[in-house]
């Protein structure tokens, strides 16, 4: 799994990470705008089932034949009209165990039901994407994570002020924060079960010894970080932290970061004791799903201190590795295919759980992007480039596919679906509505898991074509505690709230 350095136009600089998840990129922004910060990306999965294969025409579904393989799947043929929709389906509600604050019954306290979480990206605002917030699902969104904030010094701090807080506005300023913050708080007013989650690393960040390797290091290092931390998510008015480091390397960080967790639950249970008595901010994980990942993480140790993890079931395959084309979100392994599925979200599953962390604190990520493959004969086969993207090379917004021409496949064996237009060679590994639906039913619910989780919000599709819109009336019952609306320390007058 070695990292990448590609160019693309609008961009300054893109890692690509062959262990695949949040990737940081330098987009320009266009003449007139203040310049976005890096980008980070999240990814993950695997497969097993009887085949299917979806037929687009000019995007829209005609039909899904099913060519059943598995005896257990008699091969069916479907008619989808466009308009059909989703059945919400009741869910059961997710148990979390919290260490310091109690369990609370008021705002913020155990999830009351399954979990929708979406990553929304500070830099998503820019060309190409131009993703405000006014474009968030916040009615079917239950965590809404903020990504990313940066770490320089040791500090946690925000990575695009201008974006963040608005034009000529710090962290610390007083008076108004207008920008991002300013209108996501006002969203949180309007739906107050959607509680907004700040997230700080990602892939690149990550990457760099001085962020979480060294901001991790001691006890007086730890506090200096989860001082900092804790500040600028008051400060913006949000209702809890996701740590995303993008892997400890050795035992000693992995140590490190259980000691960092720690850390932070210990802080913000103080904050909330002083500041919003019985209020339960969330600590969150983005969670590896590659075994040379997982393996390295002391995972009881860290799983005392969250209320989720929030597994990164993407990027199993890509340009990263050159050897074959694959799936890159399948639930499970496709024996009569291996190269195509390398890795699997099943195993990942089954191993968090043989470490002791409850299925309903494991929230599945699913991507809303796809990962190209040009000058190929298909799953499994060699591949000679990725071609254009939606931002990058070879990466797509799942609402810019199934690209047109192109044949969609769903094998329910392996949990996965695809792309593919045999002019063109081109093949594009994608979830699509119909396969996370399929992942929602048929493993997250009956396995127990806690939710979905999304990377990111700008690459949905919007009406029927939402997955994210999709998942939730799947999964029925939401979690309903509400956020916070009082920061009394905030130095922003539209954040300390009443």
């Amino acid at each position: 799994m070695i990292p990448t350095t590609v160019l693309f136009p609008l961009l300054l600089s893109t890692l690509v990470s062959a262990s695949r998840h949040h990737r940081v990129r330098m987009v320009e922004p266009p003449q007139g705008q203040s310049t976005p910060p890096p980008d980070l990306v999240h990814r993950r999965s695997q497969g097993n089932c009887a085949n299917y294969e979806t037929v687009y025409a000019s995007s829209t579904v005609t039909r899904i034949v099913g060519r059943g393989w598995n005896t257990s799947l008699p091969s069916t043929t479907i008619v989808v009209p466009p308009e059909a929709t989703p059945t919400a389906t009741a869910g059961y509600s997710p148990q979390s165990t919290y260490v310091g604050s109690p369990p609370s019954t008021k705002p913020g306290g155990p999830a009351s039901g399954y979990r929708n979480v979406l990553y929304f990206t500070n830099w998503g605002i820019y060309p190409p994407t131009s993703y405000g917030t006014d474009q968030i699902p916040a009615d079917k969104v239950t965590h809404l994570l903020y990504a990313f904030t940066d770490i320089v010094n040791g500090e946690v701090v925000s990575n695009s002020p201008s974006a963040d807080f608005g034009e000529g506005v710090s962290a610390s300023s007083a008076g108004t924060a207008t920008g991002l913050v300013g209108k996501i708080n006002k969203l949180k007013k309007q739906y107050r079960k959607m509680k907004v989650i700040l997230s700080i690393g990602g892939w690149n960040y990550s990457q760099v010894k001085e962020k979480f390797p060294e901001s991790s290091a001691t006890e007086e290092r730890r506090q200096r970080f989860v001082k900092s931390a804790i500040n600028l998510m008051q400060q913006c008015g949000f209702d809890g932290i996701d740590v995303d480091w993008e892997y400890p390397q050795t035992s000693t960080e992995a140590q490190n970061f259980v000691l960092l967790l720690k850390g932070l639950r210990e802080g913000l249970d103080a904050y909330a004791r002083e500041n919003a008595p019985g209020y339960h901010f969330a600590l969150t994980v983005a969670s590896p799903a590659g075994p040379d990942k997982y393996t390295v993480m002391d995972l009881k140790g860290m799983d005392r201190y969250l209320d989720a993890w929030h597994l990164m079931a993407y990027d199993y395959a890509g340009g990263f590795d050159p050897t074959s084309t694959g799936h890159q979100a399948n639930l499970y392994k496709d024996p009569a295919n291996p190269s195509s599925t390398k890795f699997n979200t099943d195993d990942a599953v089954k191993y968090y759980i043989s470490q002791n962390i409850a299925p309903s604190k494991i929230v599945l990520g699913m991507p809303l992007y796809g990962r190209a493959f040009l000058s190929t004969s298909g799953m499994g086969k060699p591949f000679s480039g990725v071609g254009d993207g939606t931002i990058e090379q070879g990466v797509w917004n799942y609402n810019a596919l199934p690209k047109p021409g192109a044949v969609v496949q769903f094998d329910r064996a392996i949990g996965a679906a695809w792309s593919y237009d045999a002019a063109k060679r081109e093949l594009v590994s994608f979830d699509t509505v119909e396969s996370a639906v399929f992942k929602t039913n048929e493993y997250m619910k009956p396995k127990g898991l806690g939710g979905a989780m999304f990377w990111e919000a700008s690459g949905d599709g919007r009406g029927d074509r939402s997955i994210v819109g999709a998942v939730a009336a799947q999964m029925g019952k939401l979690d309903a505690t509400e956020n916070l609306l009082v920061y009394p320390k905030s130095t922003f007058s539209n954040i300390r709230g009443a």
